[in-house]
């Protein structure tokens, strides 16, 4: 990479370049943003973020577009920005409701971020308060909630609004790495429990052919 980093967030887009955003550099947090061609093998400088930012989330949605949302600047985040790949122009959106840090704070309270209109709305609270999770979306329009320092694990069915428990993980852990996979099942790896974590586990959500 171009600029050394911690606390930054990654994302793939829909034409398999790696979008390397924001972060820490050591001294201050950082709005810059570079992208990794896999293809080349090469790393290229974007355009920067609206605002600098780190301890933050990325998320790829289904238009193409990657959501950037809450972190930590000089206080805590409520700004809310969308990278449009086909332009490389970043702009803010709707702020959350809820200045937040990677969830870090332990929060029973969640938002649904609607792209046709660029609004967020409280949704029902999850179960259990956890901080340091991973939320990996689901085919059948659910989402995964794991660990957060605790082995619950929570899914949200966004067809009905609902939350409901699901299979425990064997390993407690936070910070770690959730990723689904091709065939449905979700990869979980890494962490911190008391030390640092080099297990892994699997999840198949049940009732599917996943």
């Amino acid at each position: 990479m171009q600029h050394a980093r911690e606390n930054h967030a990654t994302v793939v887009l829909t034409n398999g370049n790696v979008l390397v955003i924001g972060g820490w550099n050591g001294s201050s947090n950082m709005n810059a943003v570079e992208s990794y061609n896999s293809t080349t093998g090469t790393w290229t400088t974007i355009n920067n973020l609206v605002y600098e930012r780190s301890g933050f989330t990325a998320t790829l949605l289904r238009n193409g577009k990657v959501l950037v949302c809450d972190g930590l600047d000089t206080l805590l985040q409520d700004t809310v920005e969308l990278y449009d790949p086909s332009t490389g122009l970043w702009t803010s959106t709707g702020n959350m409701i809820n200045e937040r840090e990677m969830s870090t704070q332990q929060l029973f309270c969640q938002m649904l971020y609607d792209p046709s209109t660029g609004t967020w709305d409280m949704i029902g609270s999850m179960t259990d308060a956890r901080q340091l999770h991973t939320a990996t979306f689901l085919t059948y329009l659910k989402v995964l909630i794991t660990s957060g320092g605790l082995n619950s694990t929570e899914l949200y069915d966004s067809s009905n609004g609902t939350w409901s428990i699901t299979s425990s993980m064997n390993v407690p852990r936070s910070e770690h790495a959730a990723v689904a996979l091709l065939n449905g099942i979700v990869l979980v790896a890494g962490g911190i429990r008391v030390t640092d974590e080099n297990t892994a586990e699997l999840y198949r959500l049940l009732g599917t052919n996943q």
